[in-house]
């Protein structure tokens, strides 16, 4: 087994967990954003509870990935990260409001109107991270980076700003939704709170394979 296969290893399993755990994390924001009118608050305190004692650590993932990434297979990082910049400093914009927002809405006891507001910050970012993810994601996989490209939009902005590319923000996204709704489903302790995550996890699984079309139709 070369050194080569072996960090190929490591990085797959790294961005496995990230996907497993931080994107469970995202989900769960994703997921308030459709509490509908049946135990708004119970749903709330359950993706905080469940939450709270991980979402920093289960970063540790993507950080492992960009330092293997970054030491083991430098060119590669470095045309990543010159060409798809504005994509990750979308996903980095993401994480940092995400989680003021969730720290926030925790220690800021003012009023109900800056919870409201906090709540609706971090499901909104927690979207936006998530989308940008499987953006960035499908930007590699869809073979349009070109670093030879001059035009700075056909460098740093056609290789993710294409259709295929927010068919796979959007399946990300889907994805996570699910993996949280099935993950809280398992956490919640009433029946009728596991039912509320249960049909959750039946419609993100609908919307993964939505999107999961229309990544195959976008892929040339």
């Amino acid at each position: 087994m070369t050194l080569t296969t072996i960090l190929i290893g490591f990085l797959g399993t790294s961005l496995l967990f990230y996907v497993l755990f931080a994107g469970a994390d995202f989900g769960g924001g994703i997921l308030e954003l459709f509490l509908g009118e049946k135990l708004r608050k119970e749903q709330r305190a359950l993706v905080t509870r469940a939450m709270a004692p991980v979402w920093e650590a289960n970063h540790v993932w993507l950080v492992l990935a960009i330092v293997i990434l970054f030491m083991g297979f430098p060119g590669i990082y470095t045309t990543i990260s010159v060409s798809l910049h504005l994509a990750l400093m979308a996903v980095l914009v993401g994480i940092v409001f995400r989680g003021c927002a969730f720290t926030f809405r925790h220690y800021d006891t003012y009023g109900k109107e800056y919870y409201s507001l906090y709540s609706r910050a971090f499901a909104i970012s927690s979207l936006w991270t998530a989308f940008f993810l499987g953006v960035t994601g499908g930007a590699m996989i869809y073979g349009g980076i070109d670093p030879r490209s001059i035009p700075f939009a056909e460098s740093y902005v056609s290789p993710w700003l294409n259709p295929f590319c927010a068919a796979m923000g959007l399946f990300t996204a889907s994805l996570f939704a699910f993996l949280a709704a099935v993950y809280l489903t398992g956490e919640a302790g009433k029946p009728a709170l596991r039912a509320v995550f249960r049909r959750k996890a039946a419609f993100a699984n609908a919307a993964m394979v939505v999107t999961g079309a229309m990544d195959s139709t976008y892929y040339r």
